[in-house]
């Protein structure tokens, strides 16, 4: 900029803020072009910061961290990576507060550059969390029923190996093993438009009343062959509670960890084939205390007298069981066949 040119701010007779630039026609052309080009490009972040607002309003990605607790990745690379993922890329690399950062989708797996550190991934579908029953955007439509002809109560859908969603629940059973090893054999969706309407319905209602809570966590259910369907359809209930009934309370038993869920005490393997079944489940975990074997239902809270606990746990510092005592609190999203190795 030459010297004999002037840059002064300040408010203009009307009122509104105003830049003030004197000096010979060459430079004030010269110097207004530099200022149109911090302008726009502010302007260009401006957009690009309400479209990544905007875009974490559908979908918010987290990595993991110790005790299972979610960080949540900013809205800048949050729109980078919900971008590749829609666009059903393998992997996308961003930048993390200067940490170059790169996601494998297939392993549902970040890593992070400088730090050589690893942590699993996972994707919040916001707008299937934000009640009202709003169906997951992963869904199919749902079929006709052949004698009825109205939507099927429950649709189960075969998920294609590679498949994007495949590999994502994979990779969340296999990062889950804590070493062991197993073949997967089959994952398959579970479509109860019912079931997930009455689960968003407690779910909301959980939410309103632990405002600054994390109230929803992923957990895993290691169930019997002959009881697969009928929580498909019908939901949890504690005839359906596996072995570990009595521990923590008479309800619905989840585990934090698929490894807990491979034991043959919960997933009991099929006696010609060996194939195990697990479900991975929305649990609405809401506020917890420790359980005990007496508990038919979650006891009463301390800091809110006249509210219950939403589940009961192995260990409220630690937690790795929980258990619900609301059918409602708990959705069978995708069912596993496995065999151990």
């Amino acid at each position: 900029m030459a010297t004999d040119t002037l840059c002064e701010s300040g408010p203009a007779r009307s009122g509104v803020d105003c830049l003030l630039i004197q000096g010979g026609i060459h430079d004030v052309t010269e110097v207004l072009k530099k200022i149109w080009t911090v302008l726009n490009a502010k302007v260009e972040e401006q957009r690009d910061l309400e479209k990544a607002h905007s875009v974490q309003k559908d979908a918010q990605w987290c990595y993991i961290v110790a005790q299972g607790r979610e960080q949540k990745i900013h809205p800048t690379a949050n729109a980078i990576i919900e971008a590749a993922y829609k666009a059903k890329r393998s992997s996308v690399k961003y930048d993390d507060d200067n940490e170059d950062c790169e996601i494998d989708f297939k392993a549902m797996k970040v890593t992070m550059k400088q730090s050589k550190r690893t942590h699993p991934v996972q994707r919040r579908d916001k707008r299937a969390e934000a009640g009202g029953g709003a169906l997951p955007t992963t869904w199919d439509p749902q079929p006709l029923d052949r004698s009825t002809k109205i939507p099927k109560i429950c649709h189960i859908v075969h998920l294609k190996s590679g498949s994007l969603e495949y590999s994502t629940v994979a990779g969340k059973f296999t990062n889950s093993l804590e070493g062991k090893k197993a073949t997967i054999v089959s994952i398959e969706r579970v479509q109860n438009p019912t079931l997930w309407a009455q689960y968003c319905a407690q779910r909301q209602k959980i939410t309103q009343i632990n405002p600054r809570r994390k109230v929803e966590q992923e957990l895993w259910h290691g169930t019997k062959k002959e009881v697969t369907d009928a929580i498909s359809h019908n939901g949890f209930n504690r005839s359906f509670s596996g072995g570990n009934v009595g521990m923590y309370g008479k309800g619905s038993y989840f585990a934090l960890k698929a490894a807990y869920s491979t034991k043959d005490y919960y997933s009991a393997p099929d006696p010609t084939t060996k194939h195990k079944k697990m479900f991975l489940c929305k649990v609405t975990t809401g506020e917890y205390t420790k359980g005990t074997p007496d508990l038919t239902k979650a006891p009463m809270r301390t800091d809110k007298p006249n509210l219950p606990f939403d589940s009961t746990v192995n260990d409220v510092n630690n937690p790795t069981v929980f258990v619900v005592f609301h059918d409602a609190q708990a959705y069978p999203e995708y069912l596993i066949t496995f065999k151990m190795t």
